[in-house]
């Protein structure tokens, strides 16, 4: 495949910036490039570099020398160069179709819509500003690298909410690669995220903050307490999910970015046990009701709940500093395995897809050591005379022992 520069005045080949036809033009310097692509089988015509500038001379032998180095690595395609091709590859156009998509994959109880809300976000941002007028082709690790001190030198966001924005840039490029729209995935750096520290409530603690609530919504996260559903969980449960022959709870939806999804986190349904305080709560909610009426209503409105009603009642009354999920979920995973529940135990009864994350629970309430701290050392008191004396029975009778 040869390739030729020509003045786009004349159309007459160039060996220098200065076409000897048009020379009296002064001023005039824009040229094309001209090369037969066995690809499409027919010459094209590139009048732009690949960020979209006019070829002048000195850019145009640049590109040729690319493309001809393309071609010697045996990597040459003429969609890297072609400009249709090369819009169409940009990063912002990229990340509207792959937004589309997973829009497409909410509406079909995939990605939950909260986590497109996400994207949008971190996009409009973040990602935009500095990123968006380039080729996706074009994004490597050393524009990943300069992405990544650009977060972090941003003072205005918590360091957990930056490792969130890579992880969305991480997702698309994923996304690109599994597209073929890219042929590797750059390594990527990451923040050191430290720790948060979440609170677990004992049962004590629990009813304290279930006193504070009014009456007519206390049966609704006393419900969530007994059987560790995350409140999106809570709010979006109907009387249908309830077989109260077996005392079985299916957990089978969930609300995301205020939307109703028929299907939870996990992306699937799963049974769970109701204590005899749930089942109690559960009855007593759906005697008279129809089955796809929500089994728990708002009393201000007749309807039913959402994730962030729920939150806005915990907060205003509960006077816990524990937040919502940390008060049901969190410490009722921390409760069973306080009482000794296995991992796998944990696992189907937090409806965890990863065993790892149920293996985080087995952890105590610190405050249930402090027995253990104060009584250290002391399980055999040795008086004080003994000590001095350095007798000590249990060295008397290792010596006859021995």
């Amino acid at each position: 495949m040869n390739g030729t520069i020509r003045c786009n005045k004349c159309h007459k080949a160039m060996k220098s910036p200065v076409c000897p036809n048009c020379y009296p033009a002064k001023g005039y310097s824009r040229v094309y490039i001209l090369l037969y692509c066995a690809e499409t089988k027919r010459h094209e015509k590139f009048r732009t570099d690949r960020d979209s500038f006019f070829l002048t001379y000195d850019r145009a032998e640049r590109q040729l020398t690319m493309m001809r180095g393309d071609m010697d690595r045996g990597i040459f395609s003429i969609d890297n160069w072609l400009p249709g091709k090369i819009k169409a590859r940009n990063f912002a156009a990229m990340f509207e179709t792959f937004i589309q998509e997973k829009i497409e994959d909410a509406d079909g109880n995939g990605k939950a819509p909260s986590t497109v809300k996400t994207y949008k976000a971190h996009y409009t941002n973040h990602l935009q500003p500095f990123l968006a007028q380039y080729d996706v082709r074009d994004v490597g690790c050393e524009k990943i690298k300069k992405f990544f001190k650009h977060l972090k030198d941003n003072k205005t966001v918590s360091v957990g909410y930056k490792q969130h924005v890579l992880d969305t840039l991480r997702t698309f490029i994923r996304w690109l690669y599994a597209e073929g729209t890219i042929q590797s995935i750059p390594p990527f750096p990451h923040f050191e995220v430290p720790k948060t520290r979440k609170i677990a409530l004992d049962i004590d603690d629990q009813a304290i903050a279930l006193e504070n609530l009014p009456a007519d919504i206390r049966d609704t996260f006393a419900f969530g307490m007994e059987c560790g559903l995350r409140p999106g969980e809570l709010a979006a449960l109907k009387i249908r999910d309830l077989d109260f022959k077996h005392g079985i709870l299916w957990v089978q939806r969930t609300y995301s970015a205020c939307k109703l999804k028929e299907s939870t986190k996990e992306n699937s349904a799963q049974p769970i046990p109701l204590s005899d305080r749930a089942y109690e709560i559960a009855h007593k909610h759906a005697a008279g009701r129809f089955s796809d009426d929500f089994l728990f209503l708002n009393p201000n409105t007749g309807q039913g709940w959402t994730y962030n009603r729920l939150n806005i009642r915990w907060n205003q009354y509960s006077r816990i500093e524990a937040k919502l999920n940390e008060a049901i979920r969190h410490s009722y995973g921390t409760q069973i395995a306080e009482d000794g529940a296995s991992p796998s135990q944990i696992q189907a009864l937090m409806r965890h897809a990863d065993q790892r994350s149920s293996e985080a629970y087995i952890h105590a309430n610190v405050m249930k050591y402090k027995d253990i701290v104060n009584n250290r050392g002391r399980g055999r008191v040795i008086p004080m005379a003994q000590r001095e004396s350095g007798s000590n029975p249990d060295r008397a009778i290792q010596g006859n022992n021995s």
